[in-house]
């Protein structure tokens, strides 16, 4: 077992974003087990997700098993990954008014938040969370709560919250015995997706819905799995991604929202229908403890030369925009504005570290 007392390092190793056309979300790693946990509601509807871990590519893999009562899945593991194998803590061994740590992931970097479990509450429905002295958002869903020792003392759902002052977090003890009932269907109907019955929480198996009931008690249950077509604007611009050579299938983000990988740099595009505007936010780097006045100057002095590109600097982060009112957007002016956007960046990025002192995002 890890042990730490700010166990940033074990937290960052096992930790992944999930992503569906309508969802985003978190997950982590259990290698011993061969599976990624995640949030249900992230990957409802979903037969095949996007994931990524941090400084890394983005893959496919499938959804294993669904459970809707207690909001948990599984998704499969790539072979590649490795991590440590943690430590997932039963409640007998749950010590309240401890610090622990949960995870954001803002703008593709991982940002671990430390906060205080201060009780274990016992719902009307007999199941067990954690109450954390912080609330969550829905991206946060999925990721794991984790103590000093690098132990996993749940999982975060915005499901379960219910304020913006606390939240509340699944008990570890629930992943253990869903992991244990799914190893146990897994023998029977190897490599089906599997799914909880939330009326008798039978598991069934893909094979077992031909009529979308439960084979057990002969409730309503099926897998509704969606196949996701884009409308509108949305669809103008997955059609400009296509045609600027990005593979669509792994861009998509959540609802109307976009994130391409181009070189060393990651770009953000997102479609507000309230406003009718899509922004493409390019973030290049990151500004050293001690900027350079010349780095300054490069970035005003390219302002006023590019066209349909502005520089601006969000926190530490040097980001390169674009944007485009919807009623402008067609695919001659749109891929001529994306593709400036996506070969600018690859430049960009490049310049700022070597030649203005500026920092890669990832050290």
């Amino acid at each position: 077992m890890i042990s730490s007392q700010q166990p940033i390092s074990s937290y960052q190793d096992i930790l992944v974003q999930v992503a569906t056309p309508t969802s985003v979300g978190m997950g982590f790693l259990l290698p011993e087990w061969k599976v990624i946990i995640t949030c249900e509601h992230i990957v409802r509807g979903n037969e095949n997700v996007v994931i990524q871990r941090l400084e890394s590519r983005k893959t496919f893999v499938k959804v294993l098993y669904l459970d809707n009562s207690l909001d948990i899945a599984f998704l499969e593991l790539p072979e590649e990954w490795a991590a440590n194998s943690l430590e997932i803590a039963t409640l007998s061994n749950i010590e309240t008014e401890i610090p622990v740590w949960i995870a954001a992931i803002p703008e593709s970097k991982a940002k671990i938040i430390k906060t205080e479990l201060t009780d274990t509450i016992e719902q009307t429905d007999k199941i067990t969370y954690l109450e954390l002295d912080i609330p969550v958002t829905s991206d946060q869903s999925g990721c794991p709560v984790m103590d000093s020792q690098s132990r996993i003392l749940g999982i975060n759902s915005a499901m379960y919250s219910i304020n913006d002052t606390f939240a509340f977090a699944l008990a570890s003890d629930y992943i253990i015995q869903a992991l244990i009932h799914f190893y146990k269907k897994q023998q029977s109907f190897h490599n089906q997706i599997v799914t909880k019955c939330f009326e008798c929480h039978y598991l069934a198996a893909a094979s077992e819905l031909k009529h979308e009931k439960c084979p057990n008690c002969g409730k309503k249950l099926s897998l509704e799995i969606e196949n996701y077509e884009p409308e509108g604007i949305a669809r103008t611009i997955e059609n400009l991604l296509e045609i600027t050579g990005h593979n669509v299938d792994l861009t998509r983000k959540g609802p109307n929202s976009w994130e391409v990988e181009r070189g060393s740099a990651t770009i953000h595009i997102i479609y507000n229908e309230s406003d009718g505007y899509i922004v493409g936010d390019a973030i290049l780097c990151r500004l050293s403890q001690e900027p350079r006045q010349e780095l300054y100057q490069y970035l005003l002095q390219q302002n006023y030369l590019l066209k349909g590109l502005n520089f601006s600097i969000k926190g530490s982060e040097i980001v390169l925009s674009v944007l485009i009112f919807e009623r402008d957007l067609n695919m001659e002016t749109g891929s001529i504005l994306l593709q400036n956007l996506f070969e600018r960046a690859d430049y960009y990025d490049n310049v700022l570290v070597e030649e203005f002192g500026a920092e890669w995002l990832f050290k």
